[in-house]
C-alpha cells in the first residue's frame, strides 16, 4: 500500500513538471512590450511577425503609459531600423489612421537576412512625459515562398505532448481501478 502511495506521488510530481515545462512557453509571445520609465510600446509586424525579405514589413506601435499622460499628437517620435550599428533607415513615426490614437505605424523593406535593431525615441513637445528610448531587436531570416515558423503545429506541440502525457498519467493511474472493475465484472 506504501509502494502504491509512493509511485502515485512520484507519477504526479513526474506530471506536474513536465506540465510546467510544456505550459510556460506559451506565455511568451511575439508582441513584447519594450518600456522607458513610464512610457512602453508593442511592437506588432505584418506579415505574421516574421518579414520577409525584399518584400514591405508593416510595423505597429502600441504605446503605453503607465502616468497616462503620453499622446502621440503631442510627441516628436521617431524611429531608425539599424544592422550592426549602421543605421539603415530613420524617419518621423506616422500616427496609424485605424487603430487607438496612441498608435503608430512605419514600413520597411529589409534587403538581406541578418539581425536588425529598431529604435523608437520620443520627445514631448508639450512636457506631459518624459523622453524615452525603446529597442527592439529583430532576426530577419525568411524568404519569399517560404512558410512562415508561425504554423498551427508547431505552435501548439506543447500541448499535444501535454495531452499525451495526460493520458498515459491517466492510464497509469485508472488501469487498476479498471482491472479491478472488470475483474468484479467477471466474477459475477
Amino acid at each position: 500500500m506504501l509502494k502504491n502511495k509512493i509511485n502515485k506521488k512520484l507519477i504526479l510530481s513526474f506530471f506536474l513538471i513536465f506540465a510546467v515545462f510544456l505550459i510556460l512557453p506559451t506565455i511568451a509571445s511575439a508582441h513584447v512590450l519594450k518600456t522607458d520609465g513610464s512610457i512602453g510600446a508593442v511592437v506588432h509586424i505584418d506579415p505574421d511577425d516574421d518579414p520577409i525579405i525584399g518584400k514591405s514589413a508593416n510595423f505597429f506601435l502600441e504605446f503605453k503609459d503607465t502616468k497616462n499622460k503620453f499622446q502621440l499628437a503631442n510627441c516628436s517620435c521617431t524611429y531608425s531600423i539599424k544592422k550592426a550599428d549602421s543605421e539603415v533607415s530613420s524617419g518621423a513615426l506616422s500616427p496609424s489612421t485605424d487603430s487607438s490614437p496612441n498608435s503608430a505605424v512605419l514600413s520597411y523593406t529589409f534587403p538581406e537576412k541578418g539581425v536588425y535593431q529598431l529604435v523608437v525615441n520620443g520627445a514631448s513637445t508639450n512636457n506631459s512625459f518624459a523622453d524615452f528610448n525603446l529597442s527592439y531587436d529583430l532576426r530577419i531570416s525568411r524568404q519569399e515562398g517560404q512558410t512562415t515558423k508561425n504554423n498551427f503545429f508547431l505552435q501548439n506541440l506543447h500541448f499535444i505532448i501535454l495531452g499525451i502525457i495526460i493520458l498515459v498519467f491517466v492510464a497509469i493511474v485508472l488501469a487498476p481501478k479498471i482491472k479491478g472493475f472488470l475483474k468484479g465484472l467477471n466474477e459475477n
